[in-house]
């Protein structure tokens, strides 16, 4: 089954949007399987975010309809992560890359602001 990716006339992948916790829920999936090479199930992804099995299952279903995620088959490793997950969480990490770049100098401004 083929990605269904919307684009803009430039190129750039057009983002479902996603809620925080659905954000928290797909950075903690491919964390997970960048870490130890399979996906967690879906009763880690419960204990994680204190949440019940159906919510767990709801969660996925709603990464799979706007995209992120796709279920192949039954079991553990049935996700795969789409085009449009890969290319979300590669933005993620670059925006994660640009805060920890921005903190050193927010604190740097706030020191040489109190000591005026």
């Amino acid at each position: 089954m083929p990605d269904m990716v919307s684009r803009t006339p430039s190129g750039k992948v057009i983002f479902p949007p996603l809620t925080l916790r659905q954000q928290e829920v797909l950075r903690f999936l491919i964390d997970t399987v960048e870490a130890r090479r399979s996906w967690p199930t879906q009763r880690e992804v419960g204990e994680r975010f204190t949440i019940s099995q159906s919510a767990v299952y709801n969660l996925l279903g709603t990464l799979v309809r706007k995209g992120y995620i796709v279920r192949q088959g039954r079991g553990a490793g049935y996700l795969v992560l789409t085009e449009v997950g890969t290319e979300w969480y590669q933005l993620d990490l670059e925006r994660q890359a640009d805060r920890q770049l921005a903190l050193p100098m927010a604190d740097a401004n706030e020191e040489t602001t109190t000591k005026s």
